[in-house]
Protein backbone atom coordinates (compact mmCIF):
# COMPACT_ATOMS: atom_id res chain seq x y z
CA UNK A 1 0.00 0.00 0.00
CA UNK A 2 2.52 2.47 0.80
CA UNK A 3 4.78 1.59 -2.48
CA UNK A 4 1.71 2.09 -4.27
CA UNK A 5 0.82 5.38 -2.17
CA UNK A 6 4.54 6.57 -3.20
CA UNK A 7 3.94 5.47 -7.02
CA UNK A 8 0.90 8.22 -7.29
CA UNK A 9 2.54 10.52 -5.54
CA UNK A 10 5.65 11.12 -7.59
CA UNK A 11 3.06 10.93 -10.48
CA UNK A 12 1.60 13.85 -9.20
CA UNK A 13 -1.72 12.03 -8.01
CA UNK A 14 -1.58 13.47 -4.78
CA UNK A 15 -4.93 12.82 -3.36
CA UNK A 16 -4.58 9.49 -4.59
CA UNK A 17 -1.73 8.70 -2.94
CA UNK A 18 -2.94 10.25 0.14
CA UNK A 19 -6.18 8.49 0.80
CA UNK A 20 -4.04 5.19 0.67
CA UNK A 21 -1.66 6.88 3.34
CA UNK A 22 -4.97 7.97 5.63
CA UNK A 23 -5.69 4.27 5.47
CA UNK A 24 -2.10 2.60 5.96
CA UNK A 25 -1.70 4.88 9.39
CA UNK A 26 -5.18 3.94 10.76
CA UNK A 27 -5.13 0.08 9.92
CA UNK A 28 -1.45 -0.56 10.65
CA UNK A 29 -0.74 2.51 13.30
CA UNK A 30 2.94 1.08 14.29
CA UNK A 31 4.16 1.59 9.84
CA UNK A 32 5.83 5.05 10.22
CA UNK A 33 6.75 4.72 6.68
CA UNK A 34 3.43 6.66 5.96
CA UNK A 35 4.91 9.74 7.82
CA UNK A 36 8.04 9.87 5.29
CA UNK A 37 5.83 9.54 1.83
CA UNK A 38 3.17 12.01 3.06
CA UNK A 39 6.16 14.68 3.39
CA UNK A 40 6.89 14.16 -0.01
CA UNK A 41 2.88 15.76 -0.88
CA UNK A 42 3.93 18.46 1.22
CA UNK A 43 7.69 18.75 -0.39
CA UNK A 44 6.07 19.06 -4.43
CA UNK A 45 3.50 21.02 -3.35
CA UNK A 46 5.37 23.86 -1.94
CA UNK A 47 8.29 23.58 -4.57
CA UNK A 48 5.92 23.40 -7.44
CA UNK A 49 3.22 25.86 -6.69
CA UNK A 50 5.81 27.96 -5.11
CA UNK A 51 3.26 29.72 -2.94
CA UNK A 52 4.88 31.29 0.70
CA UNK A 53 1.51 30.89 2.44
CA UNK A 54 1.38 27.74 1.65
CA UNK A 55 4.99 26.68 2.15
CA UNK A 56 4.58 28.55 5.71
CA UNK A 57 0.77 26.79 6.81
CA UNK A 58 2.61 23.35 5.16
CA UNK A 59 6.00 24.03 7.43
CA UNK A 60 4.16 23.15 10.25
CA UNK A 61 4.22 19.74 9.78
CA UNK A 62 7.80 18.93 9.68
CA UNK A 63 8.73 18.99 13.50
CA UNK A 64 5.29 16.82 13.60
CA UNK A 65 6.35 14.39 11.54
CA UNK A 66 10.01 14.30 12.98
CA UNK A 67 8.58 13.77 16.14
CA UNK A 68 6.69 10.38 14.53
CA UNK A 69 9.76 9.24 12.95
CA UNK A 70 11.71 9.45 16.25
CA UNK A 71 9.44 6.69 18.20
CA UNK A 72 10.72 4.47 15.53
CA UNK A 73 12.95 1.01 15.59
CA UNK A 74 16.33 2.61 15.66
CA UNK A 75 18.00 -0.92 14.77
CA UNK A 76 15.96 -0.47 11.37
CA UNK A 77 18.14 1.26 8.37
CA UNK A 78 15.14 3.48 7.99
CA UNK A 79 14.96 4.91 11.47
CA UNK A 80 17.93 7.86 10.97
CA UNK A 81 17.55 7.55 6.64
CA UNK A 82 13.85 8.81 7.34
CA UNK A 83 14.63 11.71 9.40
CA UNK A 84 17.01 12.41 7.09
CA UNK A 85 14.98 12.69 3.53
CA UNK A 86 12.00 14.72 5.58
CA UNK A 87 14.80 17.46 6.27
CA UNK A 88 16.36 17.18 2.86
CA UNK A 89 12.99 17.82 1.30
CA UNK A 90 12.48 21.33 3.88
CA UNK A 91 15.86 21.98 3.03
CA UNK A 92 14.78 22.18 -0.61
CA UNK A 93 11.95 24.16 -0.09
CA UNK A 94 13.51 26.54 1.75
CA UNK A 95 15.86 27.35 -0.63
CA UNK A 96 12.98 27.80 -2.99
CA UNK A 97 11.76 30.28 -0.76
CA UNK A 98 14.97 31.93 -0.83
CA UNK A 99 15.65 30.70 3.31
CA UNK A 100 19.13 30.15 3.13
CA UNK A 101 20.02 29.67 7.01
CA UNK A 102 17.30 27.60 7.69
CA UNK A 103 17.97 25.77 4.89
CA UNK A 104 21.79 25.30 5.24
CA UNK A 105 20.85 24.17 8.84
CA UNK A 106 18.58 21.26 7.67
CA UNK A 107 21.28 20.11 4.95
CA UNK A 108 23.62 19.99 7.88
CA UNK A 109 21.22 18.06 9.71
CA UNK A 110 20.55 15.71 7.33
CA UNK A 111 24.27 14.96 6.63
CA UNK A 112 25.02 14.03 9.73
CA UNK A 113 22.24 11.78 10.25
CA UNK A 114 22.85 10.22 7.04
CA UNK A 115 26.97 9.94 7.91
CA UNK A 116 25.78 8.25 10.90
CA UNK A 117 23.02 5.46 9.21
CA UNK A 118 26.05 5.16 6.73
CA UNK A 119 28.60 3.71 9.79
CA UNK A 120 25.63 1.63 11.09
CA UNK A 121 24.43 0.38 7.46
CA UNK A 122 27.03 0.51 4.68
CA UNK A 123 24.92 -2.12 2.31
CA UNK A 124 21.90 -0.11 3.06
CA UNK A 125 21.38 1.71 -0.86
CA UNK A 126 18.79 4.30 -0.13
CA UNK A 127 21.69 6.09 2.20
CA UNK A 128 23.85 6.54 -1.38
CA UNK A 129 20.63 8.58 -3.25
CA UNK A 130 20.73 11.12 -0.30
CA UNK A 131 24.25 11.67 0.11
CA UNK A 132 24.82 11.83 -3.47
CA UNK A 133 22.40 14.85 -3.71
CA UNK A 134 23.82 16.50 -0.54
CA UNK A 135 27.58 15.87 -1.90
CA UNK A 136 26.78 17.09 -5.30
CA UNK A 137 25.27 20.33 -3.52
CA UNK A 138 28.32 20.58 -1.13
CA UNK A 139 30.44 20.50 -4.01
CA UNK A 140 28.85 23.35 -5.93
CA UNK A 141 29.40 25.72 -2.95
CA UNK A 142 31.54 28.75 -4.13
CA UNK A 143 35.47 27.80 -3.17
CA UNK A 144 35.30 30.98 -1.24
CA UNK A 145 32.53 29.32 1.23
CA UNK A 146 34.25 26.11 1.28
CA UNK A 147 36.27 26.79 4.54
CA UNK A 148 32.58 27.13 6.47
CA UNK A 149 31.47 23.65 4.96
CA UNK A 150 34.77 22.25 5.89
CA UNK A 151 34.65 23.37 9.37
CA UNK A 152 31.25 22.06 10.14
CA UNK A 153 32.47 18.36 8.63
CA UNK A 154 30.83 18.47 5.71
CA UNK A 155 32.87 17.77 2.23
CA UNK A 156 31.71 16.48 -1.33
CA UNK A 157 32.01 17.30 -4.99
CA UNK A 158 29.63 17.22 -7.62
CA UNK A 159 31.17 14.34 -9.26
CA UNK A 160 31.01 11.99 -6.12
CA UNK A 161 27.36 12.92 -5.89
CA UNK A 162 26.57 11.71 -9.38
CA UNK A 163 29.05 8.66 -8.75
CA UNK A 164 26.52 7.29 -5.69
CA UNK A 165 23.41 8.23 -8.18
CA UNK A 166 25.16 6.11 -10.58
CA UNK A 167 26.15 3.41 -8.66
CA UNK A 168 22.40 2.93 -7.33
CA UNK A 169 21.04 3.32 -11.41
CA UNK A 170 23.44 0.31 -11.65
CA UNK A 171 22.25 -1.42 -8.75
CA UNK A 172 18.30 -0.96 -9.60
CA UNK A 173 18.96 -2.51 -13.27
CA UNK A 174 19.25 -6.12 -11.63
CA UNK A 175 17.46 -5.37 -8.17
CA UNK A 176 14.35 -3.66 -7.13
CA UNK A 177 14.48 -0.13 -5.62
CA UNK A 178 11.58 1.57 -4.67
CA UNK A 179 13.10 5.21 -5.49
CA UNK A 180 14.50 4.12 -8.85
CA UNK A 181 12.63 6.71 -10.84
CA UNK A 182 13.52 9.44 -8.44
CA UNK A 183 17.07 9.14 -9.13
CA UNK A 184 17.08 9.50 -12.32
CA UNK A 185 15.23 12.63 -11.95
CA UNK A 186 17.96 13.61 -8.83
CA UNK A 187 21.00 12.98 -11.91
CA UNK A 188 19.35 14.36 -14.62
CA UNK A 189 18.80 18.17 -12.78
CA UNK A 190 22.01 17.19 -10.84
CA UNK A 191 24.13 17.41 -14.14
CA UNK A 192 22.52 19.97 -15.93
CA UNK A 193 22.29 22.81 -12.98
CA UNK A 194 25.20 21.39 -10.78
CA UNK A 195 27.44 19.59 -13.25
CA UNK A 196 26.27 21.82 -16.69
CA UNK A 197 26.32 18.64 -18.44
CA UNK A 198 23.46 19.60 -20.75
CA UNK A 199 22.99 16.36 -23.06
CA UNK A 200 23.47 14.24 -20.14
CA UNK A 201 20.49 15.51 -18.25
CA UNK A 202 18.39 15.64 -21.63
CA UNK A 203 19.18 11.68 -22.33
CA UNK A 204 17.91 10.57 -19.03
CA UNK A 205 14.59 12.68 -19.53
CA UNK A 206 13.76 12.61 -22.99
CA UNK A 207 12.21 9.06 -23.12
CA UNK A 208 10.24 9.44 -20.12
CA UNK A 209 6.45 8.30 -19.90
CA UNK A 210 4.67 11.50 -20.01
CA UNK A 211 1.27 9.65 -20.95
CA UNK A 212 0.42 9.22 -17.39
CA UNK A 213 3.18 10.42 -15.19
CA UNK A 214 2.97 14.22 -14.66
CA UNK A 215 5.86 14.47 -13.00
CA UNK A 216 7.89 12.94 -15.70
CA UNK A 217 5.64 15.98 -17.74
CA UNK A 218 7.03 18.65 -15.61
CA UNK A 219 10.85 17.57 -15.58
CA UNK A 220 11.35 16.48 -19.17
CA UNK A 221 9.82 19.84 -20.25
CA UNK A 222 12.01 22.01 -17.34
CA UNK A 223 15.58 20.19 -19.16
CA UNK A 224 13.86 20.64 -22.41
CA UNK A 225 13.52 24.32 -22.04
CA UNK A 226 16.72 24.65 -20.41
CA UNK A 227 18.44 22.66 -22.91
CA UNK A 228 17.99 24.82 -25.81
CA UNK A 229 14.96 22.54 -26.65
CA UNK A 230 11.65 24.92 -26.85
CA UNK A 231 9.49 23.13 -29.03
CA UNK A 232 9.88 19.70 -27.45
CA UNK A 233 8.33 21.53 -23.99
CA UNK A 234 6.52 23.47 -25.72
CA UNK A 235 5.05 19.88 -27.12
CA UNK A 236 5.35 17.72 -23.73
CA UNK A 237 3.26 20.47 -22.13
CA UNK A 238 0.90 20.84 -24.68
CA UNK A 239 0.21 17.22 -24.74
CA UNK A 240 -0.76 17.15 -21.47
Amino acid sequence: RCVEAYTYIQELRLEKGRALLDKEKKENPSNLIPYLIENYIDFLTTYINEDPDQFKSLEKNKSTRLDKLKTGDQTSPYYLYCQAEVTIQWAFSKLKFEEYVGAFTDVRKAYLLLEENQKKFPDFIANNKSLGMLHAIVGAIPDQYKWGINMLGMDGSIDQGLRELESILEYSETNTFVFKQEVYLYYAFIALYLGHDAQTAWDIVKDLDTKTNLINVFCKASVAMRTGRNDLALQTLQSR
